[in-house]
């Protein structure tokens, strides 16, 4: 029976596939890994201060042998045989370990400056993240550690800083309850540190799957820094989309009543403004979509205060000088005082003085204080914008 025509084409192409995959697998690359530095020969009782940070390593080889390199088979490191507690060594960073075809064209930064301490124990409590989801319908209620805490062993610098371990477990369409080893991480600034140990090394991972759904909607809240100037208030805040949705294992989610928004900088605000924030997440909760939400905050005056737009009046111009331009030409002064007095306040009682004793001829930008503004008893500065003026001056 003859192989048809279609048929054939199929294997053909199939056939042209498989040989440009081959062929691919030995065709020579160049390639720049980041990988953890090894610390050697340390003595007991000691621990480096600092995270080591990654090196980037420049590679050449074939790119199925490329693709097979981990930091077990491509190790560095630096050697601490001579380090003592609260010195400081720079140390070369050497290869130790190199996979077999591979060539190392080089690696940055080829030294590291380490500070060495006294070490310290710690004891802290095992925290989870998931990967993946469960099956359909079902979900991670809680997630324990046996043991439920490790012993961090380490610079004190660095311990004072963690106050858990966290541990990753896969769900991978699980629909029962299961056990499993796990290997927790200790983490400082979002970056995984390798210079502390930790005993035991594993722990087990107890996670109750359940039925239900592990998702919640929850509104936010926000935080603020800094402080708006004198005689403004903060009228609302509203966040874009108001209500956010998050997952996790539902004893997590079932803790939650509100999030709380990353600080909004409240300085230096005259008028309503828009800004971009993240929300803080306690351990093994996830948001889900963007990770930045808008929100806008609107700022308007206090009752007992006025807003002028004030023209600057110059003392000390120097002899055979004249002030020929002024940015801007006027300034936005806020007062603030007695609502009585307020009322019965003019632009005429305010008097603005730039003192150019040490202009020079040309362009002058002035920083303006509150020092210059005279005001009449029971009133005072709460703010003025912009805080510069540039001035012009030329020989008359």
């Amino acid at each position: 029976m003859k192989m048809s025509v279609v048929v054939l084409r199929i294997l053909i192409g199939l056939a042209a596939v498989l040989l440009w995959v081959n062929a691919h697998a030995f065709v020579f690359q160049t390639r720049t890994l980041n990988l953890p530095v090894k610390v050697l020969n340390l003595a007991d009782g000691l621990a480096i201060a600092q995270p080591l940070g990654d090196i980037q390593v420049r590679l050449s080889g074939k790119s199925r042998d490329l693709s097979q390199i981990t930091d077990s088979s491509l190790v560095f490191a630096v050697d601490l045989s001579a380090a003592a507690a609260g010195g400081n060594l720079t140390l070369p960073v050497t290869l130790q370990t190199s996979p077999a075809h591979i060539d190392v064209l080089g690696w940055s930064p080829t030294s590291l400056t380490v500070s060495v301490d006294a070490a310290i124990t710690k004891t802290v409590p095992v925290a989870f993240d998931t990967a993946g989801y469960a099956a359909d319908g079902y979900t991670a209620a809680d997630i324990t550690a046996t043991p439920s805490t490790v012993e961090l062993t380490g610079s004190p610098q660095l311990l004072d800083h963690i106050t858990d371990v966290l541990a990753t477990v896969d769900l991978h369409n699980h629909k029962a309850s299961f056990d499993v080893p796990v290997t927790p991480r200790v983490e400082f600034d979002g970056a995984t540190i390798t210079n502390v140990s930790q005993n035991p090394s594993w722990v087990t991972a107890h996670v109750n799957i359940q039925k239900g759904s592990a998702f919640r909607n929850l509104g936010i809240k926000p935080t603020f820094t800094g402080t708006l100037p004198v005689g403004y208030f903060m009228r609302e805040v509203q966040f874009n989309p108001p209500v956010v949705m998050v997952s996790g294992n539902q004893r997590a989610l079932a803790a939650l009543t509100e999030l709380l928004s990353t600080p909004i900088n409240l300085d230096n605000h005259h008028q309503t403004f828009t800004d971009s924030v993240a929300v803080n997440l306690p351990r093994g909760v996830k948001l889900v979509g963007d990770d930045l939400i808008k929100v806008q905050v609107s700022i308007q005056l206090a009752q007992a205060s006025r807003q002028f737009s004030v023209t600057p009046q110059f003392v000390n111009v120097s002899e055979g000088e004249s002030v020929t331009a002024i940015t801007p030409k006027a300034i936005t002064l806020v007062v603030v005082g007695e609502e009585d007095v307020l009322s019965h306040l003019h632009l005429e009682d305010i008097k603005f003085n730039v003192d150019l004793q040490r202009a020079l001829s040309g362009t002058n930008e002035i920083t303006i204080d509150a020092g210059m503004f005279s005001l009449p008893a029971g009133v005072s500065v709460g703010s003025f914008t912009p805080g510069t003026l540039e001035v012009i001056l030329s020989r008359t």
